[in-house]
């Protein structure tokens, strides 16, 4: 896919701390998440709250302003409501670090939160991968054409054991094998 799937999540807000407010939508959150994680085996996502802010001395002057935490990965073995309370205490500090950074802005109320989810491809250990072009035609790079799985362990022999006859294939690195 390669694209995120974006959910907005309406808060109603019922009590006036953002962590609180924030805690309230964690089981909501931690389902979606499991949802997809239970569809891609492997999801990327992050948060983007907005927050509605209003001026401490004037309290007409309103603003809205987006906070967000940056791209965790989910696999099945992760723990979703760790992941997710994390990223809500991520949240509240940074808006708490806005507030008291001297700007004048009070936390009005919360308005939505975005969810952002992609699938995620965790690169896998694996065999021979053809180099792109450009850096294939730089002859700067040693690429082991191997087929076994064991592309680490023939990486290391071909940095320990430089050799220039057919310095690509696995079998110039056989006899150091242990």
């Amino acid at each position: 896919d390669g694209l995120f799937k974006i959910i907005e999540i309406p808060i109603t807000a019922t009590t006036p701390s953002v962590a609180e407010e924030l805690q309230s939508e964690m089981d909501r959150l931690t389902d979606i998440l499991r949802m997809q994680l239970e569809f891609y085996r492997a999801v990327r996502f992050y948060f983007s709250l907005q927050v509605v802010f209003q001026k401490a001395v004037q309290l007409e002057e309103e603003t809205t302003a987006s906070f967000r935490t940056c791209a965790s990965d989910l696999l099945t073995s992760t723990p979703i409501d760790e992941e997710v309370s994390r990223h809500i205490d991520i949240l509240a500090v940074d808006i708490d670090k806005f507030v008291r950074n001297g700007s004048g802005w009070v936390v009005k109320g919360l308005k939505c939160v975005h969810l952002y989810i992609t699938k995620y491809n965790p690169m896998r250990v694996g065999s021979y991968i053809p180099l792109p072009e450009p850096i294939k035609k730089k002859r700067t790079l040693l690429n082991i054409q191997n087929t076994d799985n064991k592309c680490l362990k023939w990486a290391v022999l071909a940095a320990r054991h430089r050799t220039s006859v057919h310095a690509n294939r696995p079998s110039s690195y056989n006899q150091y094998e242990g």
